[in-house]
């Protein structure tokens, strides 16, 4: 039996069992890395299978047709093209909303900014120009920006992701991604390259041509170590 090991994001192998071995003595290989073969239907930690390998009366790995790296340390499925696209636009939507309420004063400003150029006078603030409004949509951006804040940091998701039910976890071994891997690595630092001019658009649109790979992992996921799966 041919195995492969996920370790560090990559894909090793194809071993053998004793090929392995030697590689886990050797301390090339930890026992808490990834391993997999035809016909698991997901990644273990390389001391499971050599724990069941080596006791021919423990269970057999679950047969299924997964495909490599379908599938994370926890085992859960990665989470789908539509899904991921699916939470985008929510996210989008959600922001797009709360600026709802300012709409009507935006609207009032540039209509009054169109007179002023074409009369060519000072002009005043329009009489349906409300304040209250602006504030209110202020107030509307923040909250939903500082609740997805804390949900990426705790639970790998915004509120798009947790209305489609996928969530961001460690590569590795699928744990919790927190707020340097979810937030800082995978949003900040990829949106701070994505403002330079020129470069940032080539960035961007690479960035999302990523998400056809096998694994599914975009650049952003590459640099914070990360991927997507079903919650």
């Amino acid at each position: 039996m041919q195995y492969y090991v996920g370790k560090n994001g990559q894909q090793l192998g194809p071993f053998g069992e004793e090929q392995i071995k030697a590689r886990v003595a050797s301390g090339e290989f930890s026992p808490s890395d990834l391993m997999w073969c035809d016909g698991m239907a997901a990644w273990e930690p390389i001391s499971n299978i050599l724990n069941k390998l080596s006791n021919p009366y423990a269970p057999s790995p679950a047969l299924g047709q997964s495909p490599l790296f379908a599938r994370n340390g926890s085992g859960r499925p990665l989470a789908g093209l539509g899904a991921r696209l699916g939470a985008a636009v929510l996210d989008g939507l959600l922001f797009g909303l709360c600026f709802l309420p300012a709409l009507p004063g935006y609207l009032a400003l540039a209509r009054s900014a169109a007179a002023r150029e074409m009369s060519d006078a000072a002009g005043d603030i329009p009489p349906d120009f409300n304040p209250a409004m602006m504030i209110l949509a202020g107030v509307l951006f923040l909250v939903i920006a500082v609740t997805n804040l804390v949900l990426l940091s705790t639970q790998g998701q915004t509120l798009g992701k947790k209305i489609v039910g996928v969530r961001i976890v460690r590569f590795e071994d699928g744990g919790k991604a927190g707020f340097v891997k979810a937030v800082l690595m995978r949003g900040f630092l990829p949106g701070l390259i994505g403002a330079v001019p020129l470069l940032g658009a080539v960035f961007s649109l690479v960035n999302i041509c990523f998400i056809f790979r096998e694994d599914r992992r975009c650049i952003h996921d590459l640099m914070a170590g990360t991927h997507v799966v079903e919650a």
